[in-house]
């Protein structure tokens, strides 16, 4: 897996890669199949802006984007917010339908 890094008015330190790396490493297991990422990092005065792009071999595309006032939170955003995104697609037709079709709790008066 080819991971691009692009940086736009952001200074990126090596710890801060090394972090979005392993982050991308781990979510790409979730799915697997997966061909290259992009890391994009942006800042924009006091806000900053990471948005994570993950192409799979099937010609899927999981773009995820996170903000905040500091790269790490808006990385973790964007990385949770990938995951969301992966662990849907792994879902099956089936188990969809069928979690679908499942009667609701309802909700207990108090």
């Amino acid at each position: 897996m080819e991971i691009i890094f692009q940086s736009h008015n952001a200074a990126i330190t090596d710890r801060m890669k090394q972090r979005a790396e392993r982050i991308v490493r781990r979510l790409a297991l979730r799915i697997g199949r997966i061909v290259d990422a992009t890391l994009r990092f942006e800042g924009d005065g006091k806000q900053r802006r990471v948005e994570l792009e993950l192409h799979a071999a099937g010609g899927k595309r999981f773009v995820a984007e996170g903000t905040g006032r500091y790269f790490g939170p808006a990385l973790a955003q964007a990385g949770s917010r990938l995951k969301a995104q992966l662990d849907h697609a792994r879902r099956t037709r089936r188990e969809r339908s069928r979690d679908a079709s499942r009667p609701q709790p309802l909700a207990r008066a108090s």
